[in-house]
Parts: C-alpha cells; structure tokens; sequence
C-alpha cells in the first residue's frame, strides 16, 4: 500500500510549486553552489538578473567577471570570507555587476556556507543564497541623498543670511541709539541754558511744561 508514499509526493510537489511561484512573483534569483562536486546552480530568475542564458554554465571566475570593477576586490574577499572554515559563512552584500549589454545594476546577495569537519578537517560543503536587483531603490536612496544635500547647503546658505542680517540689524539699532542719544543730549542741553537764561522764573505749570 503505497498511498501514504503518494500523498506525500504530492505534497512535497505542491509545496515546491508554491516556492517557485513565490520566487517568480518576488523576481528573487535562488543559487545553489556543491562545494564537494564544484558545480553551481542558477534560477531561472538569477540568470535573467546577471544576463546569462538558460544553458550557460556558472562558476566562481564567471559570476566575478560580472561585478563592476570598483566593487571587484571588496566582493572577493567577501566570498573568500564566506568560504573560509574558520568563519560563520554568512555572505550579504550590495554591489554593481555590469550585463553584457552594457547596464550596470546594483544587486543585494545574501548566502550561508554550511560546513563538516570539525579543526583542520572542516570544510565547506554547501552554499544557498537568494540575489534581489535593488537598482531602482539604490536610485531612489541616491536621489534622496542628493535633495538632502540641496536642503542641507540651502538651510545653511539662508542661516548665514539671517546672521548676517541679524548683525546688520544690529549694528544699525546701535547707531540709531547712538545718534538719538546725542541728539536728545543737545535737547536737554539747550533746555537747561534756556531755564538759566530766562529773566524771571518760571512758574510751577510752566516749569511741568518745559520738565
């Protein structure tokens, strides 16, 4: 009786069609590198991503012939580390690989390398990662930084304006005060050789009015 055998192959088959669907929606690109057989494998969509055709075979000196050359070293160590037994195998980085045709997109990988071995034995045996193209939202962060910046040099431009505004401001209130100040000391001046020339005293109304 093989009818539980069945229903599991079923559901094993309904749950990968469900993956590749999910993957398809995403537009994510799913590798799949045998350290020990030394072959990689490339979704549908990860070939579409880099610009390989379905049949073309991968490799590591392949996939890092892609990468732009000013993100070249960095990304060779990253997967030297990965691979590396004595560390965690955790591979996620952002780079630009340039297409045949010319288009340099930003792409986000995120991979594990799992090992055997334990010390000087240990090895690595399997890497599974995913790639999603982020170029457009690399454009948008980019754009973003720019339109801050712009914000950034005008807030400053009109703050330097407004200090030196504020310092006219000031410079000019302290030589109003200065002139009105001497100014109003002539006043008073005149006024009191006026109350010393006058022939006869003032009066107390008087005396309030001139006061």
């Amino acid at each position: 009786d093989v009818t539980e055998l069945r229903r599991i192959e079923a559901a094993v088959r309904t749950s990968e069609e469900r993956l590749r669907q999910a993957v398809r929606a995403s537009a994510i690109g799913i590798f799949d590198h045998d350290h020990r057989a030394d072959t990689i494998y490339w979704s549908p969509e990860q070939r579409a991503i880099y610009g390989f055709t379905a049949d073309e075979p991968v490799d590591i000196p392949r996939f890092l012939s892609c990468v732009h050359p000013a993100d070249l070293d960095r990304i060779g160590a990253d997967v030297r580390r990965a691979h590396d037994p004595s560390g965690d195998g955790l591979f996620d980085v952002e780079k630009r690989i340039v297409r045949r045709d010319g288009a340099i997109r930003w792409i986000a990988t995120r991979s594990q390398t799992f090992f055997e071995g334990q010390g000087e034995a240990r090895r690595p045996v399997r890497t599974v990662g995913a790639v999603l193209d982020v170029t457009e939202r690399k454009h948008i962060d980019e754009e973003l930084r720019r339109l801050n910046e712009e914000l950034e040099t005008r807030v400053a431009e009109r703050t330097a304006e407004l200090e030196r505004a504020n310092r006219d401001l000031e410079s000019f209130s302290y030589s109003i005060s200065h002139d009105l100040r001497a100014t109003l000391r002539h006043v008073v001046g005149y006024i009191d050789m006026f109350e010393r020339d006058l022939a006869v005293p003032l009066d107390d109304t008087s005396k309030r009015r001139l006061d």
